[in-house]
């Protein structure tokens, strides 16, 4: 009893330390309420340890970066060999070279590739090559979309606002910026369209996620916006960042028969090692030429060789078969178990599950996913706020670690080809538990 007590107190006095110097305690999305805030100490497969010495089942997963789980044996003995012959280069290598002859080969938009660190990295270059290419200025983004920390990728993240006037969310953004982002209605066809023809002569770009979190693109709208981008000779970008190597191994744009000029991947592409990558139209990729290309793009660590190892063992085990099979099964599987969680705990929640992604919105009665922005949004932001981070609390403490968005209403997790029926199952028990657990925060009525 003692040593636990040690350790407890040891995390404890590792987070205070860290409040000092570090804002927030924390360096990514993944903040927990102060009480069950964690420090990890080691993870394998789908669980965690944190410092203290508790156990978790982790959905979190390196923020979505780890669809093989943690510490992944082929991971850990590619990025082991690698690290031995040299790490950073700042120079082509080997890992690199067959890592892009891998990409080529899976994504359908793919004639070039162009690697970056981070998955906002990648976004934002693209961006760059878009306007480059066309000589305009403006971007077209979608209500809710998210395209990382800057200028343009974080307009119109949370606020119910469906545009075409964009609302910066974040401090710090000069007001020029704004004048050349156009925010549409996600799944809006109609008035997508008119938009696209009403601003054309000065875009350069859209840019969307093809599946936005809780929101499913209906099916014509894709094709919407590609048949709209090339008829105004404007870049069509799909930001993967999420969706490639999780939804299907070609990305979305496989899964859905929608190819666009440009394409971004992170996440999984580094196998929980900071690599993203541009993919696309070669005349667009040749742009960013370190030789002397108009929009040169350069980076020390673009390409990191200890990533790209990481990256080519993640892909190599995605391109099995029964890879994506066993990831549908664990979805549906993790879909049915959390809905009967809620029911049991007499709770009319609602589980959305897109791909191996699964969300838990407590204040909705709905059913499947959204298909607009404001209607994905809670209400009551006010009481969403107090639920969910009411449920993030209780859940950590019953040993499972998921991402509380209370701004947009539900807690969300990652799904992993390391988590098992039995993780599944005890997690359906462990939601049953918190729910029951949430006593004194008004979920229903």
């Amino acid at each position: 009893m003692g040593s636990a007590l040690d350790a407890d107190d040891r995390q404890d006095r590792l987070i205070a330390r860290a409040a000092q110097i570090i804002p927030g305690a924390t360096f990514d999305e993944l903040v927990l309420p102060e009480p069950v805030a964690i420090i990890p100490r080691r993870a394998s497969g789908s669980r965690l340890h944190d410092v203290a010495g508790r156990e978790y089942i982790d959905y979190t997963l390196g923020g979505g970066s780890l669809i093989l789980g943690h510490a992944h044996p082929d991971v850990v003995a590619a990025v082991t060999e690698q690290a031995r012959r040299g790490s950073a280069y700042a120079m082509l290598s080997e890992p690199l070279l067959e890592l892009s002859e891998m990409l080529v080969g899976a994504i359908p938009c793919a004639e070039q590739v162009l690697f970056t660190a981070t998955g906002a990295e990648a976004t934002y270059v693209a961006l760059r090559l878009a306007r480059a290419a066309t000589g305009r200025p403006r971007i077209l983004k979608f209500a809710g979309g998210y395209h990382g920390f800057h200028d343009v990728g974080i307009v119109n993240v949370t606020s119910p606002s469906e545009g075409p006037a964009p609302a910066a969310e974040s401090s710090g953004i000069p007001p020029h910026v704004l004048e050349d982002v156009v925010v549409a209605p996600f799944n809006a066809i109609e008035r997508t369209a008119s938009l696209i023809g009403a601003h054309h002569q000065s875009l350069a770009a859209i840019i969307v996620e093809p599946v936005q979190r809780v929101l499913t693109p209906r099916p014509e709208f894709l094709a919407m916006l590609r048949e709209e981008s090339r008829r105004w000779g404007i870049v069509l970008i799909f930001d993967e960042v999420v969706t490639g190597f999780r939804f299907d191994y070609r990305g979305a744009q496989g899964l859905y028969g929608v190819i666009p000029d440009l394409a971004t991947y992170g996440k999984v592409l580094g196998g929980g090692y900071p690599l993203s990558a541009v993919v696309g139209r070669g005349d667009l990729l040749s742009l960013a030429n370190p030789r002397g290309g108009p929009a040169a793009i350069s980076g020390s660590q673009h390409g990191n060789a200890v990533a790209a190892a990481a990256g080519l063992a993640t892909l190599r085990h995605l391109g099995r078969a029964e890879s994506f099979e066993r990831l549908r099964q664990v979805a549906a599987l993790t879909e049915d178990t959390l809905k009967k969680a809620l029911a049991a705990a007499g709770v009319g929640g609602r589980v959305v599950v897109l791909g191996p992604v699964w969300h838990v919105l407590p204040l909705d009665t709905g059913e499947g996913p959204f298909f607009d922005h404001p209607s994905s949004l809670p209400a009551d932001p006010r009481r969403a706020e107090a639920v969910i981070t009411a449920l993030s609390l209780q859940v950590t403490r019953h040993g499972v670690l998921a991402f509380p968005r209370p701004r947009r209403g539900y807690l969300r997790g990652y799904l992993s080809l390391a988590h098992s029926d039995d993780d599944i199952r005890v997690t359906g028990e462990r939601l049953y538990e918190s729910m029951v657990g949430m006593a004194g925060v008004q979920v229903d009525g």
